[in-house]
């Protein structure tokens, strides 16, 4: 699919589909306490060394997860603010200062914040073993113990 052009405003960072993912995975990833996510989406290009990181704005995120806009079933690259049901009031959605009426349709690039991506000078593995028995299988997992005899008791399950 066509990535960039004149009605994209240049090269398409995340399409509608996408920015409707990432905020679902944000706020299914989200911290309960502050209801802030640590979740990121990073895109990468072939060829290409450096990564971008994105997140979808605060405001996005309620936007989605509460109806008021969604991704535009006719061209990926754009969102479109939604009818209100019957006798329902939604408030006006405004990109850019322009207000976008309903079934109208707007670039989604408002919603997204950049975010700069590093690495830790200390690596932290998150977890014990590179061979971790993944698929429940029995005979995996009595191969795992075998191996790791030696092992304290709770470093052996730490995978688990």
């Amino acid at each position: 699919k066509e990535r960039s052009g004149k009605k994209y405003k240049g090269d398409i960072f995340m399409s509608g589909p996408e920015i409707v993912m990432s905020s679902k995975l944000q706020y299914k990833y989200r911290n309960i306490n502050t209801d802030y996510s640590k979740f990121v989406t990073l895109i990468c290009y072939p060829g290409v060394k450096d990564s971008q990181a994105f997140q979808i704005s605060d405001q996005g995120v309620a936007l989605l997860r509460y109806g008021l806009i969604d991704k535009y079933e006719k061209d990926y690259g754009f969102m479109s603010v939604k009818e209100a049901p019957k006798n329902t009031y939604i408030p006006a959605v405004i990109n850019e200062n322009v207000r976008i009426k309903p079934n109208e349709t707007f670039l989604p690039d408002a919603l997204l914040v950049n975010v700069i991506s590093t690495a830790s000078k200390v690596v932290t593995h998150m977890f014990q073993f590179v061979h971790f028995p993944s698929n429940g299988n029995l005979d995996k997992f009595r191969q795992h113990l075998m191996h790791h005899k030696d092992k304290e008791y709770h470093i052996k399950f730490s995978d688990f």
